[in-house]
């Protein structure tokens, strides 16, 4: 597929050096940092412009970018999965019983809890938290927090696919992703929260119990229970 893409855009003998290992391209900053040494490597970087380019939309000036001139449907659905694979092993879920490419999360999940801990001291001045991350934070923390499509990983012995598991780079990490605690104060003196997920309400893992049934609603309590706070 690699080579089917390259061949709309440069000459056979070119793609072919490419598949050869001929030819290794490197970063203009990092002079060591290798950036591609096959044709894979190659597409993989221009299909990641292909998924910034609406958001690039300023940089183009009048005329949009038109990498979908690039990529057929089915290629772009078969490098989102290539892409989708990668993003699962190395800062999702990854592997069933180990918690290697998300247990780093914990210092910010340890921050929201911390948060809404000052307000239940007493800071009602702490009226907005703002954090400003990118998939590799988002993902991470969705996973060690068990959230939808987050909440397993994969036998060492399979390999990821959409068939044997829920998650979904799309719904995890899209393009400008966000998680959004609301805080409220309860009648009883003790604090509510709910989650928003890319502006969706959304429920903690399946093991915290809501205020009621099918509610949003968590008391703070029972979330710090459920998460060993």
């Amino acid at each position: 597929m690699a080579q089917t893409v390259l061949e709309r855009l440069y000459s056979p003998e070119f793609v072919q050096q490419l598949v050869n290992g001929e030819l290794k391209f490197y970063s203009t900053e990092e002079p060591d940092e290798l950036l591609a040494e096959n044709e894979v490597d190659v597409v993989i970087h221009l299909f990641n412009l292909y998924l910034i380019a609406p958001g690039m939309a300023q940089e183009a000036g009048q005329e949009p970018w038109h990498f979908e001139q690039f990529f057929t449907p089915e290629e772009t659905q078969w490098l989102s999965y290539v892409l989708d694979g990668e993003d699962f092993y190395e800062k999702g879920p990854s592997f069933n019983n180990t918690d290697i490419t998300y247990k780093m999360a914990w210092v910010l999940v340890d921050d929201f809890f911390n948060e809404i801990e000052k307000i239940k001291q007493g800071n009602d001045q702490a009226a907005l938290k703002v954090r400003f991350a990118h998939a590799e934070t988002i993902m991470p923390f969705a996973a060690n927090m068990e959230l939808k499509g987050s909440e397993e990983g994969v036998d060492p012995q399979k390999t990821f696919s959409y068939d044997n598991n829920d998650w979904h780079g799309k719904w995890v990490a899209p393009y400008s992703s966000n998680i959004q605690w609301d805080v409220y104060r309860g009648e009883a003196d003790d604090l509510l929260v709910k989650m928003l997920y890319n502006e969706k309400e959304i429920s903690f893992k399946s093991s915290c119990h809501p205020i009621e049934p099918d509610s949003y609603f968590y008391s703070f309590s029972e979330l710090k229970s459920c998460y060993n706070q």
